[in-house]
C-alpha cells in the first residue's frame, strides 16, 4: 500500500483525472454478487478507486485506490482479487479480476461470524485514475 501512496504523492496526487467507469444503478438498495461490466479497460489506467457505502441503513461513503497493475498482476488470473472492507460495518467483499472490462463482486461477509449479505459494503462506483 505504501508503494500505491508513493506513487500517487510522485505523481501528485490531485491532479490525476478521474474516469466514471462504473455506477450502481441502486446505489441505496442491497447488492448480491455480480459481473460488473466496465465502460473502459481498466488496464487504460495507474490506479482505480473503488467507491462503496457502509450498508444499507449506513450512507457513510468510502473509497479505497489500488493500483491497476497490482491487482491485475497480483496473482494467477483464475483468483485475482482484492478485498473491499467496509469499516462501518465490518463487513468484507471480494472483487475478482475477470478481464479488463469486467469484475466480479462477490457477497459481503462479516469479519469473524459466518453467513454472506447483499446489504453491507455496497458498491456505489468504479473510477480511473490517470
Amino acid at each position: 500500500m505504501s508503494e500505491v501512496l508513493a506513487q500517487l504523492e510522485k505523481k501528485g496526487g490531485g491532479d490525476m483525472s478521474e474516469t466514471v467507469l462504473w455506477t450502481n444503478p441502486n446505489p441505496t438498495s442491497g447488492f448480491s454478487a455480480t459481473t460488473v461490466t466496465l465502460s473502459q479497460a481498466v488496464t487504460d489506467f495507474k490506479f482505480f478507486k473503488y467507491v462503496y457505502r457502509v450498508s444499507t441503513t449506513d450512507s457513510t461513503i468510502y473509497s479505497i485506490i489500488m493500483s491497476v497493475e497490482d491487482f491485475v498482476n497480483s496473482v494467477s488470473s483464475k483468483s485475482r482479487f482484492c478485498a473491499m472492507c467496509s469499516i462501518g460495518s465490518q463487513h468484507v467483499r471480494a472483487l475478482n479480476y475477470i478481464s479488463p472490462t469486467s469484475f466480479q463482486v462477490e457477497l459481503a461477509y462479516k469479519v469473524n461470524s459466518v453467513g454472506t449479505t447483499n446489504t453491507a459494503a455496497i458498491p456505489q462506483a468504479f473510477i480511473g485514475l490517470k
